[in-house]
């Protein structure tokens, strides 16, 4: 499904605009790489994470290790009063992989306070694991967080008005333009039906509100 249709994907889920052009993923981060152009359509950016397009035998990744030290980190930052050494070194064990020069490297005085620190640690977790589906469990798990809240699910921007155009290292996120309205987290739709079979095979399920 994440995989370009000139390299035999299926092509349903192409890279969005708005994470390619993350103020925090720079254009020299070695896991730019792991995109592709989509030739056909000269419209969007595929990932490459997932390469056998004739059997599907990538194996879906739910955890892996660089999660595991990107939660310690955002734990380590969030318990913190100050900029962590210690999340900040944790950080830097993920991000060091693909952003090799030492003068771009994280340093404590990138960060003025532990929330600035927290802020940087969440959109490692988007540049990480971009195409993995972690982002929709970060959506709701930060929908009421004080700090860094989604204040429900983002608005995005529609295949329709996105070209190669669109995907601009380091072009700020508020140019790009958002046809698809966010949902706020107060609607109810910002949880998902039960599925029917499930009411119909235990009645005492309930549904839930508005479905």
């Amino acid at each position: 499904m994440y995989g370009s249709p000139s390299l035999g994907g299926r092509g349903l889920v192409r890279v969005s605009p708005i994470a390619y052009n993350l103020p925090e993923w720079r254009c020299d981060d070695l896991r730019r790489g792991m995109l592709v152009k989509e030739t056909s359509s000269a419209r969007s950016y595929y990932t490459t994470k997932f390469r056998d397009y004739v059997n599907r035998t990538d194996l879906t990744p739910h955890i892996r290790f660089a999660e595991v030290v990107l939660m310690l980190a955002e734990a380590e930052s969030r318990s913190s009063n100050s900029t962590s050494d210690n999340a900040l070194a944790l950080l830097n064990a993920v991000r060091n992989r693909a952003v090799t020069a030492a003068a771009n490297q994280y340093k404590l005085s990138n960060f003025a306070t532990s929330k600035d620190l927290t802020k940087a640690i969440l959109a490692e977790r988007r540049i990480e694991f971009l195409a993995e589906g972690k982002r929709w469990s970060d959506i709701h798990r930060l929908a009421l967080d004080p700090d860094f809240s989604t204040n429900g699910i983002p608005a995005k921007m529609a295949y329709a008005s996105a070209t190669l155009s669109s995907y601009v290292c380091e072009v700020p996120v508020d140019t790009l333009k958002k046809t698809i309205p966010g949902l706020p987290y107060s609607n109810f739709r910002f949880i998902w039906p039960i599925p029917q079979e499930e009411t119909v095979v235990n009645p005492n399920i309930a549904q839930n509100p508005m479905y």
